[in-house]
């Protein structure tokens, strides 16, 4: 890659935090090692999808911000938490302050069930479901979270990883989640009586489920559940394997007398399309058509949990695409550009590419350096804002307060974290 002088040194901007752009900052800093960096971030914490995305009892893939971590301690890339972009500051003045605006804000809202919901039956989205296990703080504009205890009988309409989270948090017994960043109190709130059964509905055929199959074998060899399929389970040879040596086991323990008393039933219906949610005598009824053998069915639960998909947060991400869409210098990456598909490691491929055709802007000469980047636009900015010091102090207090059995005890009150954060200022 060929630059001029001027060229070699651009500001940029990234807003959010979470994997895609932190992974941007990591290859735009290899590109520009004396670039100007900032990533802005509207709540005060860092890493959004790891953070509070990621099944809380899956602490291994929350290791990669060890890798971010870098960028900040390491890499002189500046961090700006608690600052929201298009309430704090406008995406306008950010444009007419750095060279390049990188747009990593993701897709936060669950994707609603296109079928009738009636008045009463408990519904609630597997992305708020995860994010309050994982002690996402309540916003006022934070929609979807549930309102009440999921109680003993659950649906779950999805067949993908996230579902498949889903049906293993709801499995679990406590004990279980030793070594998790799970927050206890959510955890008892949510699950207040013990899981009996869980009906996981999806509408193609078993063959085609999208689940990975070593998730699938990570909830089966939960020892007190028992999952059975049902419905058009046609070549689905690894899925029925997974399920018969699951089960091998289990009774190989049982027979040592390590039977678990409280046990999780958990049955997936393949080719089932969901029709409508009715709520009657307490209870919501999911009804749904099954493709083989042709008939309706109903499932009497507690609560559904969809796991269909992702969009946009309404409060910020349409009004923010509708100006991107009219500068020159801005680009999107990870679920913003992409949508709501692919892993953490997907999200560092997308990054990987936008920002070759950042780089080939520039070559091109379609972009250029020169704006005066975050000295320009800091004045602008409120008192409030939190920088990687206060996240340090934050996540600091969070893991010397982790009770036993638990990775951290998660600050769960913005306000609260402004206090950890900026303690000698009066604003926060």
């Amino acid at each position: 890659m060929s630059l001029s002088s001027a060229q070699m040194a651009p500001s940029i901007a990234i807003i959010g935090s979470g994997p895609a752009g932190c992974y941007a900052a990591h290859f735009l800093r290899r590109t520009w090692p004396a670039a100007d960096i900032t990533i802005f971030e509207a709540l005060p914490v860092p890493y959004g999808l790891v953070r509070y995305g990621i099944a809380p009892d899956h602490q291994g893939a929350k290791l990669v911000t060890a890798q971010f971590e870098r960028l900040f301690e390491r890499e002189r890339v500046r961090f700006v938490g608690n600052v929201r972009v298009g309430r704090d500051i406008d995406l306008s003045d950010l444009s007419k302050s750095f060279d390049i605006i990188i747009m990593a804000t993701g897709l936060s809202n669950d994707r609603l069930l296109p079928v009738p919901v009636a008045v009463g039956a408990h519904v609630c989205g597997a992305g708020a479901f995860i994010r309050q296990l994982n002690g996402y703080p309540v916003l006022a504009e934070n929609t979807g979270r549930p309102e009440q205890a999921i109680g003993s009988e659950i649906a779950v309409v999805g067949m993908g990883n996230v579902a498949i989270d889903v049906v293993r948090l709801l499995s679990k017994h406590e004990a279980a989640f030793t070594g998790s960043d799970v927050d206890s109190t959510a955890l008892e709130e949510l699950r207040s009586d013990v899981v009996t059964s869980v009906v996981v509905l999806g509408r193609s055929p078993a063959r085609h489920a999208k689940f990975d199959l070593a998730m699938f074998r990570e909830l089966c060899g939960l020892p007190n559940v028992d999952v059975t399929v049902v419905g058009d389970v046609d070549g689905a040879d690894s899925i029925l394997q997974v399920i018969s040596e699951a089960n091998a086991d289990k009774l190989r323990a049982r027979d040592a007398g390590m039977c678990d008393a409280a046990r999780t039933k958990i049955s997936f219906h393949f080719g089932v399309s969901p029709t409508e949610i009715g709520f009657e005598n307490g209870k919501t009824r999911l009804s749904g058509r099954c493709e083989q053998p042709a008939q309706k069915v109903e499932f009497l639960v507690d609560t559904v949990i969809t796991a269909i998909g992702f969009e946009g947060d309404s409060f910020n991400y349409e009004k923010l695409s509708k100006i991107q869409d009219k500068l020159e210098n801005a680009y999107s990456v990870g679920w913003a550009c992409t949508g709501p598909v692919g892993t953490v490691a997907a999200n560092r491929a997308n990054a990987r590419s936008v920002v070759k055709s950042i780089e080939k802007a520039f070559s091109d000469g379609v972009l250029n350096a020169g704006k005066p980047g975050f000295a320009y636009i800091e004045p602008a900015l409120p008192e409030s804002r939190v920088d990687y010091a206060g996240w340090k102090r934050i996540d600091d207090l969070e893991r010397s307060s982790a009770p036993e059995g638990r990775a951290r005890k998660k600050i769960t009150r913005v306000d609260q974290m402004l206090l950890v954060a900026c303690p000698m200022r009066s604003v926060c």
